[in-house]
């Protein structure tokens, strides 16, 4: 490991919305791994703990509204940065009869369904047909 970073979430749901964060992070990163390499540097050691795990458990593309807001919301976003999955693709939900795939939600109150969640109302803002 060359370099590496963080980059805060807030109420992005999508990579058009992401993506300035991330050329951030890369424009900070990039120079301290190029005069590393420069060093000859080899870099850090990852931890040989680290394992694979796939992408996301099958009954997690199924929105359980039983469940709390912002697990609901994480779920949401999280399926919109999903890109390269195979399988169902979520966040899914049954909405008047109709699966529906629900790409953005908001915990403030907006224009849109009003779901309630565990621990609160959780609003629906953006869907499709999957």
């Amino acid at each position: 490991i060359l370099a590496q970073g963080t980059v805060p979430l807030d109420d992005e749901h999508s990579w058009e919305e992401l993506t300035p964060k991330l050329v951030g992070l890369v424009a900070e990163l990039f120079p301290v791994a190029l005069a590393r390499i420069e060093a000859g540097d080899p870099g850090d050691e990852q931890e040989r703990e680290g394992r694979y795990f796939s992408f996301f458990e099958p009954e997690y593309a199924l929105i359980d509204w039983a469940r709390p807001v912002d697990e609901i919301y994480r779920q949401v976003q999280a399926w919109r940065f999903a890109s390269a999955t195979s399988g169902p693709r979520g966040a899914l939900a049954e909405l008047d009869g109709e699966t529906v795939r629900v790409l953005r939600v908001s915990r403030d109150r907006t224009e849109g369904r009003a779901m309630e969640c565990a621990d609160g109302t959780l609003w629906i803002v953006e869907t499709e047909t999957p």
